[in-house]
């Protein structure tokens, strides 16, 4: 899946739509795909490590940590095209933070690009 690239503000922070509000903001947010995918417009790979999330009303935006306050990697999900959701909890050797999974499903096009339609690709956010 290729997902959008985001503008970060020049203190690294994701610019927001109009009328669009910021509701959670994750650290140590690795984002997995279901086979390779990545940004638009950067490389691809299985896996884009040490980001952070950002959980708003229209969007899941994943921002490259390493990168910013430049956008890197950074990207984001809209979230009318998320068909389901599930959550999945380790625990290791650290009980006290155990490592949750959130595995998103999400409508794409043929293009591969988020969607409001019928075909559905997986996404993990760890």
């Amino acid at each position: 899946m290729i997902l959008p690239k985001v503008e970060l503000t020049p203190s690294g922070r994701p610019k927001l739509a109009t009328g669009e509000i910021e509701r959670v903001l994750l650290d140590k947010v690795d984002l997995e795909f279901d086979g390779v995918g990545g940004t638009e417009g950067c490389q691809t790979a299985e896996r884009y490590q040490n980001g952070y999330m950002v959980a708003t009303s229209h969007r899941l935006i994943w921002i490259d940590a390493a990168a910013t306050p430049n956008s890197g990697r950074s990207c984001h999900l809209p979230v009318d095209s998320i068909h389901s959701t599930r959550k999945h909890v380790q625990y290791g050797l650290n009980l006290i933070s155990p490592k949750v999974r959130l595995e998103v499903k999400v409508f794409v096009d043929l293009g591969s690009k988020p969607t409001t339609s019928k075909y559905t690709y997986s996404l993990h956010m760890i």
